[in-house]
């Protein structure tokens, strides 16, 4: 199949995700995108296989109207997010299938049901921010639901929020692209060789109080150290945002000794580290909140939206650590860890750190679990028995 993937937003990694997914098949892949986010691929090697359709200096609307033939050339037009230019895609003529991958379920779905009370003044001033510069001038509310009505299928990252959103009525089995998850196992590492070593635990995104709970993870830390000799290393992966994220960074530098060594950052991280990290991690840690918002609309981890670090675990083939409130399937839940408070979270830790027999055999577990349900080569299956399906697009003949 000849597919085009559309990304004018932000979700690189997610973009990044998805053509890792058809690096190795036999379709042909087309990416209608911005160059500042195609300068993020330039030392990926896949790079060389993909024909690239950058815009240059007109509005999204006038390239997509000088785009539309060639775009409707392909069997199936992929939207990785659309996050704004409702309008444009909205006046472009589609004649062949198309997907939109939606990432806020609550926010596109049924907004209305799912409004977010600002609990700070910071956060009051960005909604009213957002209602101002960007809601009204650009009648989000109005074009929203026009546009998913005029595309063909909804996809979702991961299994959880597609049960979910059919469970809530959010939106009719027909309109679902179903079981395309956000990410697949192609980077899985096995990290479990040489076991007598520091416990790595990897924090990945941006340090930011408004999604994750650090102080939680702090006193984690501090008890594991005190009660016991094991040696942890901990790296935040991700860059701090403000006078939070500094002093998150300066609260687990006091507990740095000999057992317990830091790692972070002070700016973006390349793809290419990001990438090191992760690999030579054992544990994500996801220090979540329960509730998060998207522009004024309130949105549930592991329900109405998943986490990066969710979709980090998937990738890598990494023990992931989620508060207790984060959905899970029962047959994954059996094989990641839950904790409900810092006391529960320090045990786990410490139960990883010092026994590193039963961590390479919780590893090798989730790993086998994950080669079953998201490797590339069932999700591209699937893919191609949807599209053979829902729109009765087949395979190519060598594929």
């Amino acid at each position: 199949m000849k597919i085009a993937i559309v990304e004018f937003d932000y979700h690189y990694l997610d973009l990044y995700n998805t053509i890792k997914l058809f690096e190795n098949s036999s379709h042909e892949i087309s990416i209608f995108t911005k160059q500042d986010i195609c300068n993020r691929f330039l030392h990926e090697p896949v790079i060389l296989k993909i024909n690239w359709v950058l815009i240059n200096k007109e509005t999204i609307f006038k390239f997509l109207q000088a785009n539309t033939t060639l775009l409707n050339s392909h069997d199936i037009i992929y939207f990785n997010t659309i996050a704004s230019n409702y309008y444009a895609i909205l006046k472009t003529e589609f004649n062949v299938p198309t997907i939109l991958r939606i990432h806020n379920s609550h926010t596109y779905l049924c907004p209305t049901r799912f409004l977010y009370f600002p609990k700070s003044k910071f956060e009051l001033f960005k909604a009213i921010s957002y209602i101002i510069r960007e809601m009204i001038p650009n009648l989000d509310f109005i074009y929203i639901p026009k546009l998913l009505k005029k595309l063909d299928r909804m996809c979702f990252p991961d299994y959880d929020v597609e049960n979910y959103v059919l469970e809530q009525k959010l939106i009719k089995q027909d309109k679902i692209f179903t079981h395309f998850p956000a990410a697949t196992c192609f980077s899985l590492s096995n990290n479990t060789d040489n076991i007598i070593r520091p416990l790595e635990i990897c924090i990945p995104g941006f340090i930011d109080g408004r999604k994750r709970d650090y102080k939680l993870v702090i006193k984690s830390i501090e008890k594991c150290i005190s009660n016991s000799k094991n040696e942890i290393n901990l790296c935040l992966a991700g860059k701090p945002i403000g006078n939070y994220g500094k002093k998150v960074i300066e609260n687990f530098k006091k507990l740095e000794n000999n057992n317990f060594k830091l790692k972070y950052f002070d700016n973006f991280i390349s793809q290419k580290e990001y990438d090191n990290i992760l690999i030579h991690s054992d544990i994500i840690i996801a220090p979540l909140v329960a509730e998060s918002s998207f522009r004024i609309y309130k949105e549930i981890y592991g329900k109405s939206k998943t986490s990066g670090s969710f979709l980090e675990m998937i990738r890598y083939g990494k023990l992931i650590f989620l508060p207790q409130y984060f959905y899970t399937s029962p047959m994954l839940t059996t094989l990641i860890e839950k904790y409900d408070s810092c006391n529960s979270l320090a045990i786990a830790i410490t139960k990883y750190a010092g026994d590193r027999e039963y961590f390479k055999s919780r590893t090798s577990k989730l790993q086998n679990y994950l080669l079953e349900n998201y490797s590339p080569s069932k999700v591209i299956k699937q893919f191609e028995i949807n599209c053979a399906e829902y729109f009765s697009i087949n395979k190519p003949a060598n594929s």
